[in-house]
This record gives C-alpha cells, sequence and structure tokens, in this order.
C-alpha cells in the first residue's frame, strides 16, 4: 500500500489524512486550496473576465448599431432630408 503524503513512517496513520485520502478515493474529493492550484484558480479567473469583458463588448457594439439604425431611419423621415448637408 503506497502511504498518503500525511502518514509518516513509524507512525499510525492521523486520521484526518485517513478520512482525506477516504474523501479522495472513494468520493472523488480533492482539497484545490494547495499552492500548486493557485496557477489554475488564476487562469480560471482570467477566462471568467475575458468572457465578462467579451460580452460587454459585443453588448456596445450592438447598441451602437442601433443607434446608427435609428439615426438612419429619423435621417429618412425628416422632411427635405436628402438635401440636408449638401450645399
Amino acid at each position: 500500500m503506497k502511504r498518503p503524503p500525511c502518514w509518516l513512517e513509524g507512525q499510525p496513520p492521523p486520521n484526518s489524512c485517513a478520512a482525506a485520502l477516504h474523501d479522495r478515493i472513494a468520493n472523488n474529493r480533492f482539497d484545490l486550496t494547495g499552492p500548486e492550484w493557485a496557477g489554475w484558480r488564476f487562469r480560471r479567473l482570467l477566462g471568467i473576465l475575458w468572457r465578462e469583458r467579451s460580452e460587454a463588448k459585443k453588448k456596445v457594439c450592438r447598441r451602437t448599431d442601433e443607434v446608427v439604425e435609428f439615426r438612419r431611419r429619423v435621417a429618412e423621415l425628416r422632411p427635405g432630408a436628402e438635401h440636408a448637408g449638401r450645399e
């Protein structure tokens, strides 16, 4: 049997270590708080922020397109619009 890292050679297994090992093997639960997971969490956060920024940009572009379309329609409905701005 391979010893988990919390079970030192020549000592009985600690209860917390046994519980953690049982959770890992039986329930597939892992503690993701160690320093090796910090990079993973940071990359995940960057991905979430990228998506939020991308959706915000898309919303602004859509709104800008709506404003341009609205102004075009108003210009078409205005009397004498075809001569406005031209001299």
